[in-house]
């Protein structure tokens, strides 16, 4: 079980080499701690289709192409919510939390 832990982190990561804003393939390495248990989880963002994939917590569709993952502890309870930057509007969008516009074209979101 370890090694496969492992494997499959360093396969993630591999998969995911390229910026965390550009990633070629499609995926988008989103580390967060999902579950407050103080331990980081493996999670990617499909970029094509809004898919996040948390390993061991859900598998959830919330964003689109042209949106960057922006996953932080949002409302202060321990845990990484998951949440999306649009650029093009100045969305930010935090999934079961909130929607606001702050920003424009060209800002780069900072979330920690």
């Amino acid at each position: 079980m370890k090694y496969t832990c492992c494997f499959f982190m360093i396969l993630l990561v591999l998969l995911c080499v390229g910026s965390e804003s550009e990633a070629s393939n499609g995926l988008i390495l989103a580390w967060g701690d999902y579950d407050g248990d103080g331990i980081w989880e493996t999670g990617i963002f499909r970029v094509t289709s809004g898919l996040w994939a948390i390993r061991g917590i859900t598998r959830v569709y919330f964003g689109g192409s042209t949106d960057k993952p922006v996953p932080a502890d949002y409302d202060g309870g321990s845990s990484t919510e998951i949440g999306i930057f649009r650029e093009s509007s100045g969305l930010w969008a935090i999934r079961s939390i909130s929607r606001v516009y702050f920003g424009t074209s060209g800002d780069i979101p900072v979330t920690r």
